[in-house]
């Protein structure tokens, strides 16, 4: 028999034996595959998942997924100095989200960076689910009607139904959730309380420290005479506070010891050799409860007094 039929004869034999096999071959791949997939693989998983635990790398990934962005392009949207941001563009891709153009030099996502902002995106569907309520105390601007509260796992928005629109189209206050889902155990009251404090705190750090609330970005707040207003370049984030008002602590502990208050603002006015907003505060009959000066254009506190 020449060389040439017997390897085509050893051919013929081979995939006979392949044929035979690769059922059998085929389930046991299958198998390991499946076994490999229901291993928790925790390190890896937190790698990949830990990039998009901080607020900032978040907003770049959704930046990327857009058109991409040179580096001096996410320098001025974040307004990070190169070191920080290098840190986070590497954490983005070690991740395996979002990798750098060879030629361009641009930073794009990845596939696996879309799928996950995609699930990120009915996560936070999920997350704005919620349970309106109504409380027992009236709107602190119109102060004819009970405020409601639209409480979900991650935050709550407090709203007027007669002049604060549908669930605050035209304004409410958005407070963060501190208990999550135990918020019915500890109740609307203190919900509120604690809420209030925690939110109104970290809005003061962001404005002193010039950073987006929403994700972290460097941004530059103006201040006007009557409001503090603050766009994020990267997240698109719109931050807006009236100055003219209570202040947020004296508003709060007002608001709790009287169901209905009302507010009325005067000024400019002279205080103590500063210029401010005068807000005198009144119950529901009519009586006035407090006086709170203002420092035009910062909102900061000159002088209090309530009175009995």
């Amino acid at each position: 028999m020449k060389i040439e039929e017997r390897l085509t004869k050893l051919e013929r034999r081979v995939d006979e034996i392949f044929s035979i096999l690769e059922p059998q071959l085929t389930r046991q791949k299958s198998a390991r595959l499946a076994s490999h997939a229901d291993t928790m693989e925790v390190k890896l998983y937190a790698q990949t998942l830990g990039a998009l635990s901080n607020p900032i790398r978040l907003a770049i990934l959704h930046r990327l997924a857009e058109n991409g962005c040179y580096y001096n392009e996410l320098e001025r949207l974040t307004g990070m100095p190169p070191a920080p941001l290098s840190f986070h563009l590497k954490a983005l891709k070690s991740s395996g989200l979002a990798y750098q153009d060879a030629e361009r030099g641009k930073y794009l996502i990845t596939e696996l960076g879309l799928k996950l902002l995609e699930l990120v995106r009915r996560l936070a569907n999920t997350l704005y689910v919620y349970e309106t309520k109504e409380i027992d105390r009236y709107c602190f601007l119109c102060s004819e009607s009970k405020m409601k509260l639209d409480v979900s796992p991650v935050h709550f928005r407090i709203w007027c139904p007669k002049c604060g629109g549908d669930h605050g189209s035209k304004w409410s206050f958005t407070l963060l959730n501190p208990f999550g889902e135990e918020w019915r155990r500890h109740g609307i009251e203190k919900l509120i309380e604690k809420g209030w404090q925690e939110t109104f705190q970290l809005m003061d750090e962001a404005v002193q420290s010039n950073r987006c609330i929403n994700c972290n970005a460097q941004i530059k707040y103006i201040f006007h005479d009557d409001k503090i207003e603050g766009k994020c370049p990267l997240c698109s984030q719109h931050y807006s506070m009236r100055t003219n008002d209570l202040t947020p602590d004296r508003l709060f502990s007002l608001w709790k010891k009287h169901r209905k208050i009302q507010q009325k603002t005067e000024g400019p006015v002279e205080k103590d050799g500063v210029m401010c907003w005068k807000i005198t505060a009144k119950d529901d009959k009519n009586k006035v409860i407090a006086e709170q000066y203002v420092k035009i254009g910062q909102g900061k506190e000159v002088a209090w007094q309530e009175f009995c």
